[in-house]
C-alpha cells in the first residue's frame, strides 16, 4: 500500500482517491511475459490530455489494492509499448485477471497484446466488453461495405499517400466515384455518431452512459450537452458524469476575481500568486504540461504573442501540472520559454481554476478580474490583437 501514498498525488482526482473508504482488490496472472516487461496501470475513459498514469507493478507483485469510491475504467498495459486491455473494476471487488501477453514488434512501435483474457470478480466487466465488442463490429462492418464498393478508389488513396502524391488524391476527389466515396464516409461518419447517442441513451441510468460518452469522445463539447441532459439524475452525478458535465457544461470564471494559488518555482520555493494587481497591462496564465502534446504545440502560439505584445503589457505566467520536477524543467530548457514559471506539485491552482483539461488558458486584466478563458490558437490571437488595437 505504501506506492499508493503517492498516487494521491498523480491524478486530478487526488481528494476522493485520498478519502477512498472502498478499495478494489486486483490479482494478475499474465503469463508469457519477458524479462523487463513492466505491468502498468493507468485510467480509462478520461480527457485525452490528462495523465492517466496510476502506477506500475513491481516483478515481484501480482496483487494490488486500488483506492475506489465508484466504479473506474482501468487499463493494464505494458511500460514502453502500445495497446492495453480496460477493466471495470468497482469498489470491494476481488478481481482475478488471467490472460497472456504478446508483444508485436511489426509496427513502427511495439504493441503489447493481452490474449485469452479472462476476468473473475468484476460485476460489470462483461456488459462493458459487450459493449466495446458489439461498437467495433458495427464500425468494421461499415468500413467493409466501404472497401468493398470502392476497392479502385482505396488504391488509389493507398498508392499516393506512398508516393506523398497530394495531387492523385485531390483529382480522384473530382471524378464521380471519388465524390461517391466522400458522401458514403460522411454517411458512415453520421450513422456511427447515431450509434454512440443510442448507446449512451440505452445506459442514460447509471455510470456507464456518462463513462461512454468520456471513452469514446475523448474531448467533450458543449455540442454534446444535451446528450448529457437525457441522462438520469443518478448518471449525472456519478463521477463519470460530473467530468462529463465539466466538459459540456463547464463553470464560468468569466468576469470574477482571479483566484489566489499557492505553486512551486524552478528553486521548490512556495509561491502565492495573487492577481490583485497583475504586473502590465494584461496577464495570460497558461495550466500547461511537458507531456501534453497539445500544449506544446499551442506554446508555439504563445511564443509567437509574447513577442508581439509583450512590449505593450503582456505578461504570461505558466503553471504546469508535471508530477516531474526533471521533466518540467527540462521542458522549460527546451522550449526556452521567457516568461514567469511554477509547478502545480498539490494540483491546488487547477482546482481553484476549475480546470479539467490542458491546455487551459485565463486571461487577466490589471485589476485582477479575468476577461476571458479558453481562448486558443486563432481565437487567442485574434482576442488579442482587438485588445491592443482598441
Amino acid at each position: 500500500m505504501k506506492r499508493f501514498a503517492a498516487l494521491c498525488l498523480l491524478i486530478g482526482t487526488a481528494s476522493a482517491l485520498c478519502f477512498a473508504q472502498n478499495e478494489a482488490r486486483l490479482t494478475f496472472d499474465i503469463k508469457g511475459m519477458a524479462k523487463g516487461d513492466t505491468l502498468c496501470l493507468s485510467w480509462g475513459a478520461i480527457n485525452k490530455s490528462m495523465n492517466p498514469f496510476i502506477t506500475q507493478l513491481e516483478p515481484k507483485d501480482d496483487t494490488l489494492s486500488l483506492p475506489l469510491n465508484e466504479p473506474r475504467l482501468v487499463v493494464l498495459g505494458v511500460k514502453g509499448r502500445e495497446g492495453g486491455y480496460e477493466l471495470l473494476a468497482a469498489p470491494g471487488e476481488d478481481i482475478i485477471v488471467d490472460g497472456r501477453l504478446h508483444i508485436d514488434n511489426t509496427g513502427k512501435k511495439p504493441r503489447a497484446e493481452f490474449r485469452k483474457m479472462k476476468v473473475r470478480g468484476a460485476r460489470y466487466q462483461q456488459t462493458y466488453t459487450d459493449i466495446i465488442t458489439n461498437f467495433v463490429y458495427h464500425l468494421d462492418s461499415l468500413d467493409t461495405d466501404v472497401d468493398q464498393d470502392f476497392k479502385g478508389i482505396k488504391k488509389i488513396i493507398f498508392w499516393a499517400k506512398r508516393n506523398n502524391d497530394e495531387q492523385a488524391i485531390a483529382d480522384m476527389y473530382q471524378t464521380r466515384e471519388g465524390v461517391d466515396y466522400i458522401e458514403r464516409v460522411a454517411s458512415n461518419f453520421k450513422d456511427r455518431n447515431q450509434y454512440l447517442e443510442q448507446l449512451i441513451s440505452s445506459h442514460k441510468d447509471s455510470f456507464l452512459g456518462p463513462m461512454l460518452m468520456l471513452r469514446f469522445y475523448g474531448r467533450l463539447t458543449p455540442e454534446q450537452r444535451p446528450l448529457y441532459e437525457e441522462l438520469t439524475p443518478e448518471a449525472q452525478n456519478s463521477y463519470y458524469g460530473r467530468e462529463v458535465r465539466e466538459e459540456v457544461a463547464p463553470m464560468s470564471l468569466q468576469g470574477s476575481l482571479a483566484p489566489t494559488v499557492s505553486v512551486e518555482n524552478t528553486e521548490g520555493e512556495e509561491k502565492i500568486l495573487s492577481f490583485a494587481e497583475a504586473p502590465g497591462k494584461l496577464l495570460l496564465l497558461d495550466f500547461w504540461a511537458s507531456w501534453c502534446q497539445p500544449c506544446i504545440k499551442e506554446i508555439s502560439t504563445l511564443l509567437r504573442i509574447y513577442d508581439e505584445y509583450h512590449e505593450k503589457g503582456l505578461n504570461i505566467v505558466s503553471i504546469s501540472a508535471d508530477m516531474s520536477h526533471e521533466d518540467w524543467k527540462a521542458a522549460i530548457e527546451e522550449l526556452e520559454l521567457p516568461w514567469y514559471n511554477f509547478i502545480d506539485i498539490n494540483q491546488q491552482a487547477a482546482t481553484e481554476y476549475g480546470v479539467k483539461y490542458i491546455p487551459s488558458l485565463f486571461i487577466v486584466d490589471s485589476g485582477g478580474t479575468i476577461i476571458a478563458e479558453k481562448l486558443r490558437g486563432y481565437d487567442l490571437e485574434s482576442f488579442l490583437s482587438r485588445y491592443f488595437s482598441e
